[in-house]
């Protein structure tokens, strides 16, 4: 009897122990990015071509979009569907020179609209909530595996949910940046599991050390526009409106340039205990000497770990003078704190050199389905 016990005991903990386990590795993936198309492909249609093409190929979930010129709800809609995303929300933005910079999402689940902002950018914000499917961690992908089945009515309570805010700050003033950034902050605040894609037109103070060993102060010195977009009156690069954006969400490519690069793999036991609180408390005058004294150990490594997001072989536009980081990805604290950032990063290779004037960003996020 004593024997017959032990096995059926045996057997319960095995059985727990199997639970366990399959509920430690459900997860939601999804993979999310962010494309300034320039000028909306107008009259560019093998580009647009192109943009199809490398979207399908990184099977993306979801897509934010800026520079919609010429397009709108059903012309977003339609082009979604041709890259297998059957949702999308379109904002028709504020005119720029006469011409509706707008912005889009698209997605393989269902969107739901939050909010389009207007007051007070130069642009606007567009926001939307989606909600992710769980997946097992050994499973392979398929084509819609990480986001919730198409066919599934609504979403679920049950199942964490994903916001996604796209915007395009203000092309021509760091001043006028600064306070479009301060309406983010006041409101991401209230969003959690929040991702914030877009061109910020604006530089952060983590890549000040490149900055630095490029010389980009002198060339955005040499020209009264450039001087105005991103440097203050001083003659200093102004990195105000991405410091204070750090205040309450984190850099999703800063975080994955740790993980990634030496010398900074030897201190990942440091830098993989941060929460989003912690992580952001870099950016004091002390930490940041701390950082820069790090970065100095890159040596001659600088130009291969910076991560610039323009210019492309495709630039037109002059205030792309030298190489810099103005597309982002920032995630909530509730994202940094109780998922994983899988990976995020710029892709720079030789077919998105070809998709635009900027290079896009991707980022993959898995969300434990048991929170």
């Amino acid at each position: 009897m004593g024997c017959r016990k032990a096995a059926r005991t045996a057997l319960l903990l095995a059985a727990l122990v199997c639970s366990c386990l399959s509920m430690r590795d459900t997860w939601v993936n999804v993979r999310i990015a962010n494309l300034n198309i320039l000028d909306g492909c107008r009259n560019d249609p093998d580009r647009l071509a192109r943009i199809r093409e490398w979207i399908i190929e990184e099977d993306l979930d979801v897509l934010g979009l800026n520079e919609l010129n010429g397009w709108d709800e059903a012309e977003l809609a339609r082009q979604g569907q041709s890259w297998g995303h059957p949702y999308s929300e379109f904002m028709q933005t504020q005119t720029e020179g006469g011409t509706h910079y707008s912005l889009g999402i698209t997605s393989r689940s269902p969107i739901v609209p939050v909010h389009h902002h207007l007051d007070g950018f130069w642009h606007g914000a567009l926001h939307v909530k989606l909600q992710a499917q769980a997946t097992h961690a050994n499973s392979n992908r398929s084509s819609n595996s990480g986001i919730i089945d198409n066919e599934l009515p609504g979403l679920s309570d049950d199942k964490p949910f994903v916001h996604v805010l796209v915007t395009h700050l203000n092309p021509s003033s760091a001043q006028d940046r600064m306070e479009e950034v301060k309406k983010l902050v006041q409101y991401v605040q209230g969003v959690e599991n929040l991702i914030l894609l877009g061109d910020l037109n604006s530089l952060s103070p983590i890549d000040a050390f490149f900055y630095e060993k490029m010389g980009a102060v002198d060339v955005l010195r040499s020209d009264p526009h450039l001087w105005k977009k991103f440097l203050l009156s001083d003659g200093s690069i102004d990195y105000g409106p991405i410091t204070a954006l750090y205040e309450v969400l984190v850099d999703v490519d800063y975080y994955s340039f740790l993980k990634k690069h030496e010398p900074f793999a030897s201190h990942l036991s440091k830098y993989e205990q941060w929460t989003a609180p912690v992580f952001n408390s870099l950016f004091t005058a002390e930490s940041l000497a701390e950082f820069e004294t790090s970065q100095h150990m890159l040596s001659g490594a600088w130009e291969v770990v910076f991560e610039p997001s323009v210019p492309t072989p495709l630039n037109t536009d002059y205030s792309h003078a030298t190489k810099m980081r103005l597309d982002y990805a920032l995630v909530s604290k509730t994202v940094s704190s109780t998922h994983e950032i899988a990976v995020g990063y710029v892709v720079r290779n030789a077919r998105t050199a070809a998709l635009s004037d900027h290079y896009p960003i991707v980022v993959q996020l898995r969300i434990a389905e048991h929170l």
